[in-house]
């Protein structure tokens, strides 16, 4: 079924786009037909850009895997879609939302057009907040190639900082690190997060689909170093569970263990004493600084755990699914209220989406919406209808369980940049268990490059995202968004 809920929806004409790239004068002033659309899509369950683009495409080409700005996209001939994080607000507090971005092009396209669309998609950034607060990382596992003030990085590490009297190399995504390492950014953690939770969901998906056929979770009575356990850096992960499944499972982002002095560097297995580094239990599953997957079967129960030890230490990472702790669990019986990413910005109306599942039935005339509504009127707020709350409605040939809420315009008031508000969420299933949920919806006033007097360079909108103000004719180079003679 086609989910396309049109959260947002941005058409950029190549007269606008001739703005942001160095394009011909000639080009600027006769501009084209073609157009170049993004469209933001909620993707409240973390898929993969190919699991969303296998359950939510109804006319499907041959897609191909590709990476942008370090998350994993799909591309299907003039379409892209990306599967990106989206952060609620700009602490270690905020809540991770997954997107899913999807830009293409008209047909019969000019040139020009595809070469813009490549050109985005080579600049395109995400998480510019979260890369300005937190940095960028070091290439992990650390050379261990000695240096000092006498004796610089050289070599292969030509380009590596001496710190500590190691050769470090810094970082933003893991690409940039060589083979068999990774970036330890925040940005870089965040990937890998978004990453595990479409894995994992991949890997629950197996097993319950084995499970319908078998009438029982997947057991390891041999074939593996324990029985009945299974990580993603063993052998028997895919050897043994996985041709169980008939699935070749995912592996963690990094699939490291920690150092374990006396077992097998790679495995933390012993096989003499027959004993792994650690005793495998709650709440800590590996050796410290151990990023991979694992799995346990209980014969008794018929229940099993697949868990990973996330990196981030952002809200809204399933819990179900975490190796390290156990914290904020949801009740099995009460419903899980996920909400989208609610940003908007300021002057133009308001429209976002949320989830609800539950195991029982939703009793949806219990939904209440909470806020202070006279407050947000106060600060720009206008409604769809003449009552002071957000529309909420059911999606067109949408999913049962996601309502849009949206809202007529949003013009915030003081020229402010950035404006934010609080609203709780609650509902009850037909037996009664309630679910509620604290969101914030942030509306923002977007910058635009001549507002700030920039001339080229990029340069943060103020609303999440990144305008691109041009390039600088030669002799002049950029700086600090200003064309400027350095010669």
């Amino acid at each position: 079924m086609l989910r396309f809920f049109r959260k947002n929806i941005l058409l950029l004409s190549l007269a606008l786009i001739a703005g942001w790239f160095a394009l011909p004068a000639q080009a600027a002033a006769n501009p084209s037909p073609d157009a170049i659309a993004i469209r933001v899509m909620p993707n409240t369950e973390h898929l993969s850009p190919l699991s969303w683009y296998n359950g939510n495409v109804n006319i499907k080409g041959a897609p191909q895997s590709l990476i942008v700005d370090g998350y994993e996209a799909v591309r299907d001939g003039r379409t892209v879609y990306v599967s990106a994080a989206n952060l609620s607000d700009e602490t270690d507090n905020a809540t991770i939302y997954t997107n899913i971005y999807i830009i293409s092009y008209n047909q019969e396209a000019e040139t020009a057009t595809q070469d813009i669309f490549g050109q985005i998609l080579n600049y395109w950034q995400f998480n510019t907040e979260l890369i300005d607060r937190t940095g960028s990382g070091v290439c992990r596992p650390s050379s261990q190639q000695s240096c000092d003030g006498t004796t610089p990085c050289s070599g292969q590490f030509a380009d590596y900082a001496c710190e500590n009297n190691v050769c470090v190399k810094h970082c933003l995504l893991s690409s940039d690190c060589p083979n068999n390492q990774y970036c330890s950014s925040r940005k870089a953690q965040l990937i890998r997060d978004v990453k595990r939770m479409a894995d994992l969901r991949q890997a629950r998906l197996a097993l319950n689909a084995y499970h319908d056929k078998n009438k029982q979770f997947p057991s390891l009575p041999s074939g593996s170093y324990l029985p009945d356990k299974t990580i993603s850096v063993w052998p028997s992960w895919n050897e043994t569970l996985g041709k169980k499944l008939g699935y070749s499972l995912p592996l963690d982002p990094v699939n490291r263990l920690g150092a374990c002095p006396g077992f097998d560097p790679v495995t933390c297995w012993d096989e003499n004493t027959k004993k792994f580094a650690t005793n495998l239990k709650n709440p800590t599953v590996f050796p410290p600084d151990s990023l991979a997957f694992f799995y346990e079967y209980n014969a008794k129960s018929d229940q099993y755990r697949l868990c990973a030890n996330f990196e981030t230490p952002f809200q809204g990472l399933p819990e179900e699914h975490r190796c390290d702790q156990y914290v904020n669990a949801v009740s099995e019986t009460a419903p899980a209220i996920i909400l989208g990413s609610f940003r908007s910005k300021s002057g133009q109306p308001f429209k976002d989406y949320f989830t609800v599942q539950s195991q029982y039935p939703l009793d949806w005339d219990t939904l209440t919406l909470s806020a202070d509504w006279a407050d947000w009127y106060n600060r720009g707020w206008r409604w769809d209808y003449n009552y002071n709350q957000l529309n909420v409605q059911k999606v067109p040939n949408g999913d049962e369980d996601t309502r849009s809420i949206s809202a007529r315009s949003v013009n915030l008031t003081g020229n402010k940049t950035y404006d934010t508000f609080n609203v709780t969420f609650s509902i009850k299933d037909v037996l009664g268990h309630t679910g509620s949920v604290n969101g914030q919806i942030k509306i923002c006033n977007p910058v635009t490059c001549q507002g700030r007097g920039a001339e080229c360079g990029r340069l943060d909108d103020g609303c999440g995202g990144v305008l691109l103000c041009g390039e600088c004719q030669p002799p002049l180079d950029c700086m600090d968004n200003k064309c400027v003679n350095q010669q």
